[in-house]
């Protein structure tokens, strides 16, 4: 279906937006590598979306995959979303499922209280400057994940295809496979 000049100014204007993050991109990318390389081992990782939540539980679900049978298989990966009402669409689970991967419904335990991850996944930059009062984690340790893809991006927000087709879904959850297997590359480089 070819777009019309409205959704074509929509995109024009998208882009013109998101321009600085575009630019930014291989300066935060080499940040956000130096930084987790500086890590050690980290012990708790929260990973947060907002949204329909699939976008955690997938990232989770792929980081433990990524770390099993490594040195930072004891890491301790949890979810937790701004909107925990699970309800990602039919193509998010289909999609996810033949990636090896089953969203289900919140099953991880809350992070206690008084507990800090040592490594907090975010989607965006909203997102980090809340968790910075949220929880007591040192500033450096708050990653936003797009900042891992090594390829150029167009958005800098991993933002969730909610009600989306699942070629949305495919293109959203291969970006999350390249920044996890970027960030586990840099983690275990620093182990």
């Amino acid at each position: 279906m070819s777009m019309g000049p409205l959704d074509k100014a929509r995109d024009l204007v998208d882009d013109l937006r998101h321009l600085p993050d575009q630019r930014k991109h291989d300066m935060r990318h080499a940040d956000a590598l130096e930084r987790s390389r500086g890590l050690g081992r980290p012990r708790v990782a929260l990973i947060m979306c907002a949204g329909t939540v699939c976008h955690s539980f997938y990232a989770a679900a792929r980081l433990r995959t990524l770390i099993a049978g490594t040195p930072l298989a004891d890491m301790v990966v949890q979810t937790e979303g701004d909107n925990l009402v699970h309800r990602a669409s039919g193509p998010a689970h289909d999609v996810a499922a033949a990636r090896g991967v089953v969203l289900l419904a919140p099953t991880d335990a809350p992070v206690p209280e008084g507990v800090a991850p040592d490594l907090l996944l975010v989607m965006g930059e909203a997102q980090a400057l809340s968790s910075k009062g949220r929880w007591s984690v040192d500033p450096s340790r708050i990653f936003i994940l797009g900042d891992f893809d090594p390829l150029a991006i167009r958005h800098r927000e991993l933002s969730e295809p909610e009600d989306g087709d699942a070629e949305m879904y495919e293109a959203s959850y291969e970006r999350i496979d390249r920044c996890l297997q970027t960030l586990v590359s840099a983690l275990l480089s620093g182990v």
